[in-house]
């Protein structure tokens, strides 16, 4: 079925692939005073951008960096309005989930002293971040294919589990950019290393290789435990007797793998779209299905249900995890080093 539907939309990957390159050589980078980075991927979905962006970050702060974020704010209010929003200022967050978006309200979350703006007028962002926050060093979530902002260093996220789908690009498969794109790159990060064989990550480097120069880290989303969504509280759900999870992430399924890990098995997963904005409905009807049961989602998904009041506070966890590079530490070092 899915490859019958492949094939209809392949005619379609032309005009694409036209508007593509159109808008790439019609616009022009704009250049700023401060190391710019962005953080990107060629493919539809996830591909572990954000734990990439949260670490870049942390690194650039122990460095003595002010660090602004710049985000799309992909399913906030933010994403509508020409102005960037200010999700956090380095001291506190100042917009909600719903304002900002998940992904950089979660940022604001993870990484409390840096800048985080949300908005679609990127370029308006960066001059914002550096006029009215001090920024001097910026970093662009899922910036690969920004042409309005000249960059100092491209990192790539490659999900080492579906890295490029069925190689067709959008709407046919799930490429946003040919392959050849890697060539931009100036570090790749293949990240979920741990979930395919040694046998799979070596033909995959070696594909990468032959399309970058660009060196290549390997890593993976490690989780450091699992935290109440309302209270923050620590729990060990190995012990729990039933846990089901849930999550609306670009992959469940690595998710779930993740978790049934972490829990040693699962009664139940639930998987819902990316980015879905959930209801009360949604989560009483889980409720009602697993009485018993206590709920572990990812952390991008608690805080869309957080301000829920009439939840049982003591059934709902997240999992945290950090990333962590397994493979080319001091190639990330060398590339970050002339931008500290």
């Amino acid at each position: 079925m899915r490859e019958n539907l492949s094939l209809l939309l392949a005619p379609l990957t032309f005009p694409y692939y036209l508007g593509y390159l159109a808008h790439r050589r019609l616009t022009a980078p704009r250049k700023f005073d401060c190391p710019v980075v962005s953080v990107g991927n060629i493919t539809w979905g996830g591909s572990g951008k954000t734990p990439t962006v949260i670490k870049l970050a942390e690194d650039f702060l122990a460095a003595g960096r002010k660090v602004a974020v710049l985000s799309r704010g992909y399913a906030g209010k933010s994403s509508s309005g020409s102005s960037p929003l200010c999700v956090s200022d380095g001291n506190s967050i100042k917009a909600s989930p719903e304002e900002a978006g998940d992904e950089p309200y979660l940022m604001a979350e993870k990484i409390g002293k840096a800048v985080i703006l949300a908005g679609k007028n990127r370029a308006a962002s960066a001059a914002a971040a550096i006029k009215d926050y001090g920024a001097d060093v910026l970093i662009l979530d899922d910036g690969f294919q920004r042409w309005d902002m000249a960059r100092d260093l491209d990192i790539v996220c490659v999900d080492a589990r579906n890295p490029f789908g069925n190689g067709l690009l959008i709407p046919a498969g799930i490429l946003r950019e040919p392959l050849s794109a890697l060539g931009r790159a100036g570090l790749v990060a293949l990240t979920n290393i741990d979930q395919i064989s040694a046998e799979e990550a070596d033909t995959l480097k070696k594909i990468i290789s032959q399309r970058t120069s660009a060196p290549v880290v390997t890593a993976r989303h490690a989780p450091s435990g699992t935290k109440n969504v309302f209270t923050g509280e620590m729990r060990d759900i190995a012990a729990a007797r039933e846990v089901v999870g849930f999550s609306g992430i670009g992959n469940n399924q690595g998710f779930k793998k993740t978790l049934a890990a972490m829990a040693g098995g699962l009664k139940r997963f639930y998987p819902f779209a990316d980015h879905r904005w959930y209801c009360e409905k949604d989560i009483f009807k889980m409720l009602g299905e697993n009485p018993s049961a206590i709920f572990v989602t990812t952390l991008k998904d608690a805080v869309r249900f957080a301000t829920f009041r009439s939840l049982p506070r003591e059934k709902f966890f997240y999992a945290d995890v950090n990333f962590e590079i397994v493979e080319g530490e001091n190639a990330w070092r060398e590339k970050l080093k002339p931008l500290f």
